[in-house]
């Protein structure tokens, strides 16, 4: 939906845009899935594994348990979910901040919880919508954290809002 150069302030207007339209659906699935994107590039930027293969391994498509035509062969270890970033974190990313957790980071990891349970019932048709005053407040849980995420990446000279560079060995830095 977004643009990779598209700056997270931009991103997070737009779907401000929806809720001022009384759309929270939209505004929430669009939050959710910035918030999902930011975390992963995150991971892959600031991780240790080499780029290709952690991004099999956070669950990018079309991967089967072969190499998917990347020349890289690697199991997806992950599935694409908040809370399995959080578990990817601790393993790639943990070390290399002196020990921040990625729950550390979002600090309302518990409003994230609840947007995060918010969208899949959404996704999943357990619910059919939601009001604009309770999507609003987990719409807001999920732009904090993505925002979060997004300046500490920035604290460790990573720009998410731009094409990230390839790591094509494991790294410590």
């Amino acid at each position: 939906m977004f643009r990779v150069d598209m700056p997270i302030t931009e991103r997070q207007d737009i779907i401000r845009k929806f809720l001022g339209a009384k759309q929270p659906v939209v505004a929430l699935l669009l939050a959710a899935l910035d918030c999902e994107r930011t975390m992963r590039r995150a991971i892959i930027a600031l991780g240790t594994t080499p780029s290709k293969q952690l991004a099999i391994q956070l669950g990018k498509p079309n991967t089967d348990g072969t190499d998917g035509g990347t020349g890289v062969s690697a199991k997806k270890l992950y599935r694409a979910s908040v809370h399995e970033y959080k578990r990817a974190w601790d393993v790639e990313v943990r070390k290399r901040v002196g020990g921040t957790g990625l729950d550390e980071v979002v600090e309302d990891w518990k409003g994230l919880a609840k947007a995060v349970k918010l969208r899949n019932e959404l996704v999943h048709g357990e619910k059919a919508t939601t009001g604009l005053g309770y999507a609003t407040d987990r719409v807001e849980s999920y732009m904090k954290a993505t925002m979060r995420v997004h300046e500490f990446a920035a604290g460790q000279k990573v720009n998410l809002d731009k094409p990230l560079k390839p790591r094509k060995k494991a790294s410590s830095r």
